[in-house]
């Protein structure tokens, strides 16, 4: 990256859960409910689910990154 994501969505949970692991759950701003277990996810916004993500809500959020399936936007 030219400079460090500030505001991502993590629309895939494996992704959700390595960002996480590496410190970087400050800058996930929105979630799938499949992630809701993880810890730190409380008062994240629910973007809706892996397969079916909602994209108002993922428009709500001022983004840098979206880590997600190519499917789900295609």
């Amino acid at each position: 990256f030219a400079r460090q994501p500030q505001a991502a969505v993590s629309l895939v949970p494996s992704a959700a859960e390595i960002l996480f692991k590496i410190g970087a759950k400050k800058f996930i701003k929105a979630i799938t409910y499949h992630d809701c277990t993880l810890p730190g996810t409380e008062g994240k916004l629910i973007a809706g689910g892996f397969f079916s993500p909602s994209l108002e809500k993922i428009k709500s959020v001022l983004l840098d990154k979206i880590y997600a399936k190519r499917e789900v936007f295609s």
